[in-house]
Parts: C-alpha cells; structure tokens; sequence
C-alpha cells in the first residue's frame, strides 16, 4: 500500500501571473479530471508584485484540487520555490509545468501517456518554440550544456513540463537550504523520455529570464561539469604544452620549423589568450569558494511567509 496520499504532487511556481492564473487553472483541473488522476496541485507563489497570492486564495477556495498554496516574502527564483513545492508535497510522483500559459495544460495529458510507458522521466519539447531570437540561442547554447551535464541527449532540457518519479526527486534531499535542481536529477534518470509539446507566445508581461540571469545559469551549469571541467582544461593545456616542445624539438635538429617567426600580433594574441584562460579558471574557483561560504552560513535560499493547506 502506498504512502503517499497522491499518485502526483502537481508543482505550479508563479510570479506576477494575475492574468493567466485563472484560465490556467482552470484548463488544468479540467485536464486532471479528463485524466482521472489522484493528483495534488501545489501553488507557489514566489513573491509575486501584482495581485497573483490573491488570485491563488480564490482559486484554493474553489477547487478542490489544489490542496497547498504557498507565499514567499520575496522573490527568490524558480528553483527555490519548485524546492518548496517539492518539500511539502504528499503525492508518489511530481509534475512540474508553467503558469505562464506558454505552454498547454491540455499537453500533459500526452505527456503522461508516454511516462506511463514506464519511463524513470519525461520532459516536453516545444516542437515550434514561440521566443525571440535571443532566448532561442541562449536556449541552444545552455542545452548544449544541459546535456553534458545530465548525460543525456534530451534535445530539450530546459522545457517546463516535466514529470518525474517520486524516488529520484527525493534522494537529493532538497530543503530550505538546497534548491531544486531538475538537471542533476534527470542524470541520474535510467530512461528519460521526450514528447513534442505546443508552445505560445507570453501573453503578458515578460520574462524573469533576462540577458543576465541567463548567463549566471548557464555558468551555473558550466560550473556543475565539475572535475570534468577542469579535466578537459587540463587536457587542453598539456596538449599545447607538447605542442610547444615539439616545436622547439624539431626547430633544434631540423631547418624546418613552425612559426618561424613570431610576430607581435601573434604574442599578444597569445597573451590575450592565456589571461583570459587564467582568469575563467580564478572566475571558476571564486565561485566554488563563494558558493562554499553560503553553504557554511546556512542561509535559507527562500522563506515562506505564508502556506493554506486543505484539510
């Protein structure tokens, strides 16, 4: 007999989302009913600015569904509040998807369809992404990545309609002082599925993944390589080292020789080279020896100010 109350715990994370929440609430209830699913619904609303945790307390109020809405003090970002969702859930297994109606309720319904093939995950892949030209490179560049990371060929990673079973989620023991990090799970994933999904325009307001938070994830994520990093670095530099030597070898004993002569373009440009080597390796170890220091101190990476939980 299972222990948990639900086969799913559905997380919903929402920021500044007062104009979609409602249709998208209600698509999505009426998705899980189509379904005939023992899901929870759990909102969370990551310090939204406009009117959205009013919006979440009527909703609660008029659908059964959703079992917990959750409030942060502030903004603290989607991992931290998908972390939140996670902690106080009750079901077996998690689904995750976006308020911002970019993406159809009406698609997990396909979605679930194919994890129930006995996958271990399943993320979407929006088959005609709906963005602008920069946020479909920087989506290029940072899934090159992603699957490095995660070990996988996924050609999608970073969709936001996932599903995913209970037992790998929970391993990584995610707390107030870990966030959740759907990446490092899916690595450890034995049969990741993938499944074409629609994707929409927003409809309103803008993006939270701005030019700079973009960036500071697909660091993130570069950083996650870990020892490989470094490896592939130190790799690198040994290969050029013989490079070099050989260079000076066959210069010795034979008239021919590489480089015959160095101009100064060539010297500064292998100046320029090796400085900006040695500073991402300082960049890279700095933020190890940060990341360390915050996790010493213990700091919360969200606060709730406020959870409603359905008797």
């Amino acid at each position: 007999m299972s222990n948990y109350l639900y086969d799913f715990s559905i997380v919903v994370t929402c920021f500044n989302e007062e104009k979609t929440i409602d249709e998208f609430i209600t698509r999505l209830v009426k998705t899980i009913q189509k379904m005939k699913i023992r899901a929870e619904i759990i909102l969370v609303n990551d310090g939204s600015r406009d009117q959205t945790w009013l919006k979440l307390q009527d909703l609660f109020r008029s659908n059964t569904e959703i079992k917990q809405i959750i409030n942060f003090f502030r903004n603290s970002g989607q991992g931290p509040a998908m972390t939140a969702g996670v902690v106080n859930s009750q079901g077996r297994d998690f689904i995750f998807i976006d308020s911002d109606l970019q993406i159809d309720p009406e698609d997990l319904e396909l979605v679930m369809e194919r994890y129930n093939t006995g996958l271990d995950a399943i993320v979407g892949v929006r088959k005609q992404r709906i963005d602008s030209f920069f946020r479909k490179m920087m989506s290029k560049m940072a899934n090159v990545v992603l699957r490095k990371v995660s070990k996988s060929s996924h050609p999608d990673l970073g969709c936001n309609l996932k599903i995913i079973n209970g037992k790998l989620v929970r391993s990584f023991n995610y707390s107030d002082k870990k966030a959740f990090d759907s990446i490092e799970i899916l690595g450890k994933a034995g049969t990741l599925g993938a499944i074409d999904i629609n994707h929409h325009a927003r409809r309103v307001g803008k993006s939270g993944w701005k030019f700079f938070n973009l960036l500071k994830f697909f660091i993130d994520k570069l950083l996650q390589l870990n020892d490989q990093l470094f490896i592939y670095l130190g790799i690198t530099m040994i290969l050029l080292g013989i490079l070099i030597v050989m260079r000076l070898i066959i210069s010795f004993y034979f008239d021919f020789s590489i480089l015959n002569s160095i101009t100064s373009g060539i010297l500064f440009n292998f100046i320029a080279l090796g400085f900006l080597l040695v500073s991402g390796l300082l960049i890279c170890v700095g933020e190890y020896i940060i990341r360390i220091y915050k996790f010493i101190q213990g700091n919360p990476i969200y606060v709730i100010k406020e959870i409603i939980k359905r008797d």
